[in-house]
């Protein structure tokens, strides 16, 4: 059984090119109590830093990514 504990102890990648949606996101996820919060601005790096690390969540700026492949 998965526990608040547990929860809390998820690991978490922030994906975003913009420091103050990142240090937003940061805050509110470590004041909400988790503490394994990652960030990065380069989302070419997520593949692999997620082989490396095995986030159980990333959250990614999608409208970013979604641009870059000229489709919504």
């Amino acid at each position: 059984m998965i526990t608040p504990s547990d929860i809390l102890k998820a690991s978490i990648l922030i994906v975003d090119d913009m420091p103050d949606n990142v240090l937003l996101l940061e805050e509110m996820l470590k004041g909400a109590g988790y503490v394994s919060v990652k960030s990065t601005g380069n989302s070419g790096e997520v593949c692999e830093l997620h082989r490396k690390y095995h986030y159980d969540l990333i959250i990614l700026d999608l409208f970013r990514c979604l641009t870059w492949t000229g489709s919504r």
